[in-house]
């Protein structure tokens, strides 16, 4: 319903890009920032001890996921419950079958 757009690596182009996002300081299970990469609105998140990174934009409604909640490798947006995989980015509560997946990058 939102769509989303090419899951290309946005970490990566023609030279090596390192793109520092905070301090390690700030990490732990249930951290969620968003930040602006290269263009694109991306979240950074931690679930049970490993980082992702997703877009930041829920497939029902592009409803920014920051506010979310994170737990056992899944994001809750906050506006309709819906629960999307870190892992792959895809539905995982079955809210309709016109919400997109989300953009996952690694």
């Amino acid at each position: 319903m939102c769509g989303i757009n090419n899951t290309t690596d946005i970490f990566t182009t023609k030279k090596m890009q390192l793109v520092l996002v905070d301090s390690v300081e700030v990490l732990q299970d249930g951290f969620i920032k968003d930040y602006e990469i290269n263009g694109r609105k991306i979240l950074i998140t931690q679930s049970q001890g490993k980082l992702y990174a997703i877009e930041n934009k829920c497939g029902h409604h592009c409803i920014p996921l920051h506010d979310g909640e994170v737990s056992d490798n899944l994001i809750r947006c906050k506006a309709h419950g819906i629960k999307f995989s870190l892992e792959d980015g895809t539905q995982q509560n079955r809210f309709d079958d016109e919400t997109d997946t989300i953009a996952v990058f690694s």
